[in-house]
């Protein structure tokens, strides 16, 4: 690559701290070091190099400062948003790095019911967004990822989000009107229609180029995201769901293809028996008890709330207890007949399958946004999951070529105690995404005890250090990126893990280096995520 980004990679830098802590106040300039390393681990594990600071501006205006200080003064600088990425994402690569904790950019800024447009900080959870809606009768399209409780909307617009909404409605990217971001120099720059010099408003996003699109899903790469504008829906009326069992994964991918490409559901996700049984399910008591509470919350009326959460709590355990490959559904229509009558479509596109109880989607929309307690297995193991994206007319194949790949090195996760399962998710109606889910031997980090709660994490078994296993992980994880490019697949998430710019043609690669130039020249926005690293 030619080098045209400057880098202070090895040079000494000294903070301005006075200055910065002038902008957004001392209280908000983190240089504590247990609270650097926290910043400095994701999921998967921590950066090679700790940030050398942490800022937490409030408003656009502040942050806008505060890249423009950090960055004439050649200082990195790294959005960080829930903290939930596995790739990489906010890891910084280089000393002397700056990350920019956008949590108290959280402002619901406009509820817009009469042009049906939500404008929303990029700190704000989903969560938060959500229940800001709920009581109005609103709803974004996609509205939010599973890890929604602390997942920001910023993160998911940077690295590109699926689940609740998305096999209807799709990725993030697709409910986006329009963006405020700010560039390397400071400079904010407004998208779509709200780049209008008469104040028109954010209400359209495609007038001439689509320079909204160009800063989604470029995992942080190009600016910050500081404000969006979400496109709004009336919430549906009514919701129906469906669960169902099968033999094997290709029937399992094969309903949710004909599921996906016939549009009758607003989500249709799925998992193997491993998964099914031990991640999606767990034994922990109490989720059962807050999921049924949501579920009952979630009933037309309190009686048929009661009726759909007497009946999961009865049913649910055993129905899941036998379960094989299985596929959830949650449908979503203006009245209870369109509901219904999609319901006995997708029944019909699952026929090979045996119908059971919708413990599952029932649940996950009753309570759809609930602590990460997820991050560590039910036995403490440490997690990370991966995904490829494929067209309908791939998925099995890649289905079948991702157990051949394990398959081949079985005797390698036995010998490390690496244990795995798949999840697959129907988006939109032109795409299935297949996820590995990867658990293994090791002790948590200091990241996992902050991000988990409390009651959950002291229920866990506390796992020795295991060098061997993370070496393992570490080849495994290598090898998987190697596997999706060769499979043709594409990504969420890109962070500084998938192979992103080695997949690319030619002339996309030079195009993109070129864009990256002109917004940030010196490379100092998140260096390394979308592979734009610096020789």
């Amino acid at each position: 690559m030619n080098s045209v980004y400057y880098t202070a990679a090895k040079a000494a830098k000294t903070m301005p701290l006075e200055a910065l802590a002038a902008i957004i106040g001392v209280e908000n300039v983190i240089e504590e070091g247990s609270d650097l390393s926290f910043y400095s681990t994701d999921v998967y594990r921590r950066a090679d190099a700790d940030a050398a600071l942490v800022l937490r501006p409030g408003s656009v205006d502040e942050l806008s400062q505060v890249i423009r200080l950090c960055t004439t003064q050649g200082i990195a600088v790294v959005p960080r948003g829930g903290g939930l990425s596995y790739t990489g994402g906010f890891l910084p690569v280089q000393a002397g790095t700056v990350i920019i904790d956008m949590q108290r950019l959280d402002r619901i800024v406009e509820v817009n019911a009469t042009d049906m447009y939500v404008t929303v900080e990029c700190g704000a959870t989903w969560k938060s967004l959500y229940e800001r809606l709920q009581p109005l009768g609103l709803r974004t399209p996609y509205f939010g990822p599973m890890s929604g409780f602390a997942s920001t909307v910023g993160g998911a617009l940077s690295q590109g989000s699926i689940f609740l909404g998305s096999t209807q409605y799709g990725t993030t990217a697709e409910s986006v009107l329009s963006l405020t971001v700010v560039l390397a120099d400071g400079t904010v720059v407004n998208t779509g229609s709200a780049a209008a010099q008469g104040g028109v408003g954010p209400f359209f996003r495609h007038y001439g180029p689509d320079l909204t699109g160009l800063f989604l899903h470029d995992a942080g790469a190009l600016a910050f995201k500081a404000r969006t504008t979400l496109r709004l829906l009336r919430a549906p009326a009514h919701s129906g769901f469906a669960s169902f069992t099968f033999t094997s994964h290709a029937d399992l991918l094969t309903a949710m293809s004909e599921i996906s490409r016939r549009g009758l559901a607003a989500e249709c996700y799925g998992a193997d028996p491993y998964i099914w049984g031990m991640r999606l399910w767990d034994d922990d008591l109490m989720r059962d008890v807050k999921r049924l509470a949501g579920v009952v919350k979630a009933g037309r009326s309190l009686l048929s709330g009661l009726i759909a959460g007497a009946r999961m709590a009865i049913k649910g355990r055993r129905a899941l207890a036998g379960a094989q490959y299985a596929m959830n559904v949650a449908v979503d229509g203006n009245c209870a007949a369109s509901v219904q009558t999609a319901l006995a479509e997708i029944r019909q596109v699952a026929r090979q399958g045996r119908e059971i109880e919708p413990t599952v989607p029932r649940a996950v929309r009753g309570t759809p946004f609930l602590p990460p307690n997820d991050l560590l297995g039910p036995k403490g193991q440490r997690w990370a999951p991966s995904h490829g994206i494929v067209p309908h007319s791939r998925a099995v194949a890649l289905a079948d070529a991702l157990v051949a790949f394990f398959a081949e090195r079985a005797e390698m996760l036995r010998e490390n105690g690496i244990e795995w399962g798949f999840v697959p998710f129907a988006i939109s109606t032109n795409a299935i995404l297949i996820e590995p889910m990867l658990y293994w031997p090791d002790a948590r980090e200091a990241y996992h005890e902050r991000m988990i709660a409390p009651g959950h994490l002291k229920r866990l078994p506390v796992l020795p250090p295991n060098p061997a296993a993370a070496e393992a992980m570490r080849l495994l994880r290598l090898d998987l990126t190697r596997f999706w490019m060769d499979q043709g697949c594409v990504h969420l998430q890109i962070g500084k893990t998938y192979r992103y710019l080695e997949s690319r043609q030619p002339t996309f690669r030079a195009l993109l280096e070129q864009i990256k130039a002109v917004v940030d020249p010196q490379g100092l926005i998140n260096p390394g995520s979308l592979g734009l690293t610096v020789p």
